[in-house]
C-alpha cells in the first residue's frame, strides 16, 4: 500500500471559516484508501511540513486563501516546496498555485471564477470522463520554466507536469461532497451547480489512480 503525505492548507487557524469547514483529516483518507493508498494528513497551518522521507508521494491540497498571501505558515510551505524539488508530488488547486509560485511562476486572479463542474480534456489519464470539479478564483498565469503544460481551458492553465510523478492540477480530484457543498453554500449556489458532481468525482479518482500508479 502506498504511503502518502497529504499537506492540508485548507483554512488557517485565524480564519473564521475554520470552525465549520470540512476537515481534510476526515475526508481525504477514505478517498485514498478506496484507491489502495494510506494517507497521513498533516495540517501545515499548525505545524511545519515534515520531511517527506518514508512516504511514496506527497499531495498538497487546496486553500481558501491565496498563494500570494504571506502568512508565516504559507511562506514556510512555499519554501518547503522550493526545497523538495524531486519528491513525487500532486498539487491540487492552491497546491498547484503555490508550487508554481515557489518555482518562479506567477499566480493572479483568474479572468472568471470557476465554481461547479466544468469540461476539461486531460490527455493520458485512463477512464477520465472529461469533466472536473472547480472551486477557485485564482490561477497560474505564468508557469515555471521547467513546467510542461498539460491542460488548459478558457479560464487558463488547468494542469502542469514537472516530471513522471510531479503533477499539479487546478481542479479538485480529492473532493467528496462536503467540500463543494460547503463552498456552494458560502457563495449562494444551489444544488444545480453540482448536478454532474458524481462524474467529476469519477474523473478525480481516475487522476489520483494514474498518479499513484506513476509513483
Amino acid at each position: 500500500m502506498r504511503r502518502i503525505l497529504y499537506l492540508s492548507q485548507l483554512v488557517g487557524p485565524a480564519d473564521p471559516r475554520r470552525a465549520d469547514a470540512p476537515s481534510e483529516a476526515h475526508t481525504v483518507p477514505p478517498v485514498l484508501a478506496a484507491l489502495g493508498a494510506h494517507a497521513l494528513v498533516h495540517d501545515v497551518t499548525l505545524e511545519p511540513a515534515p520531511d517527506p522521507d518514508g512516504y511514496d508521494g506527497v499531495i498538497v491540497g487546496g486553500s481558501f486563501g491565496s498563494a500570494n498571501d504571506r502568512e508565516p505558515w504559507r511562506v514556510a510551505l512555499e519554501g518547503w516546496l522550493a526545497t523538495h524539488r524531486a519528491v513525487p508530488l500532486l498539487g491540487i488547486c492552491g497546491g498547484h498555485q503555490l508550487l508554481a509560485r515557489a518555482l518562479g511562476g506567477v499566480v493572479d486572479v483568474a479572468p472568471r471564477p470557476q465554481y461547479g463542474v466544468y469540461p476539461l480534456d486531460l490527455p493520458g489519464v485512463p477512464g477520465f470522463p472529461g469533466v472536473v470539479l472547480q472551486l477557485h478564483t485564482e490561477r497560474v498565469a505564468v508557469p515555471p520554466a521547467d513546467a510542461e503544460l498539460w491542460a488548459a481551458d478558457e479560464a487558463g492553465i488547468q494542469a502542469l507536469r514537472y516530471g513522471a510523478a510531479r503533477w499539479t492540477v487546478q481542479f479538485h480530484p480529492e473532493a467528496d461532497e462536503a467540500l463543494p457543498r460547503y463552498v456552494g453554500r458560502s457563495r449562494g449556489l444551489d444544488d444545480t451547480t453540482w448536478s454532474d458532481l458524481g462524474t467529476a468525482q469519477a474523473g478525480g479518482r481516475a487522476l489520483l489512480t494514474a498518479w499513484l500508479a506513476a509513483l
